[in-house]
């Protein structure tokens, strides 16, 4: 389960992440961090591209599973929007 800590957000909107979490993150000045907007509240992501693109692809794949989209779905939509790119560059030239 996941450790809350909580933090007090400045007149400026800015938090102060305690320095345990810092160090453990390998934080320094002037690193950026992901924040999600979720229904439930935010979520401020690590560093890490692919813990940032899970967590931001995590609610667009709670809505696909509810509409019955599967994954191989995706995988042919994108492939014809390729091939329609594909097939208007070519008309455009």
């Amino acid at each position: 389960m996941a450790k809350e800590r909580m933090v007090r957000v400045s007149s400026k909107g800015q938090i102060v992440l305690p320095k345990r979490i810092r160090d453990k993150m390998g934080l320094r000045e002037g690193d950026y961090l992901a924040v999600a907007e979720l229904e439930e509240g935010l979520i401020i992501l690590g560093k890490s591209r692919r813990d940032v693109f899970d967590a931001l692809a995590e609610p667009i794949r709670r809505e696909a599973e509810e509409q019955g989209i599967t994954p191989d779905d995706v995988m042919d939509l994108i492939k014809k929007m390729r091939a329609e790119r594909t097939a208007d560059e070519s008309n455009a030239a």
